[in-house]
């Protein structure tokens, strides 16, 4: 089975990580990663398995294990991932937006509608798992220190993601309506919303989303932020 495979090559590398690199740069944390070995609760499944990078430890835990110095180095890394995700994350929603507009000028029939319609989804769900990174990494960086208030990587939604089309004519209603954060990068609430509105979207919750091993994609898995980086930095 591919994922299966996929899940073995994921082991070598954090295998190979905890070997010749986690090893001789922090050996200090050897205690902390050997009581995760020895659960045994992710050995069937790598990508839930944290790597102990800066952002798993609090900031105490920054001086105790003196990882201050490596702390600010995942986080230049990190800066870096979050501007790549929002790049593909817009290319992603230009990209559902042409597909839409096609299966409605384009798909007719039974036969034609379903096919559009599976393109949509396949875009939208890749889509999907870029922001579910993103939000992994911002979280990343949250622990490192980020201010939740910083204007540079806000939490993202999928409503954060909407943009009225250049392409159409205006419609009625249109001026009532913004485009989203990803878009405008004005805060927080961003996303199609009444010109006259304050509430604030709050967006999914937590951290429980949609992971990824290579490019194939499992649904329902939890993903940590360190997780992640594995798939980043090597």
């Amino acid at each position: 089975m591919e994922i299966e495979k996929r899940r073995e090559r994921l082991r070598k590398r954090i295998d190979d990580w905890r070997d010749v690199i986690q090893k001789n740069l922090v050996p200090q944390i050897g205690d902390v990663v050997a009581r995760q070995a020895i659960s045994g609760k992710s050995a069937d499944t790598p990508e839930n398995e944290i790597l102990y990078l800066p952002s798993n430890f609090t900031e105490a835990d920054h001086s105790k294990f003196d990882l201050v110095k490596l702390g600010e180095h995942e986080r230049h890394f990190l800066e870096g991932t979050l501007c790549d995700f929002v790049a593909k994350i817009k290319t992603k929603s230009k990209t559902v937006d042409a597909w839409k507009a096609d299966k409605k000028a384009q798909a007719y029939g039974q036969r034609g509608h379903t096919r559009a319609t599976k393109q949509v989804r396949n875009v939208e769900e890749r889509r999907d798992v870029l922001i579910a990174h993103y939000s992994a990494s911002q979280a990343a960086m949250l622990s490192l220190g980020m201010s939740p208030d910083g204007p540079s990587f806000p939490k993202l939604t999928l409503e954060d993601t909407y943009q009225k089309a250049t392409h159409s004519k205006r419609a009625v209603g249109d001026s009532r309506t913004f485009d989203g954060l990803l878009w405008t990068r004005s805060g927080v609430t961003g996303g199609m919303r009444k010109s006259h509105a304050s509430t604030s979207m709050t967006g999914s919750s937590g951290l429980t989303q949609t992971a990824t091993i290579g490019t194939q994609v499992v649904h329902s898995k939890r993903i940590k932020p360190s997780t992640l980086l594995v798939f980043l930095f090597f």
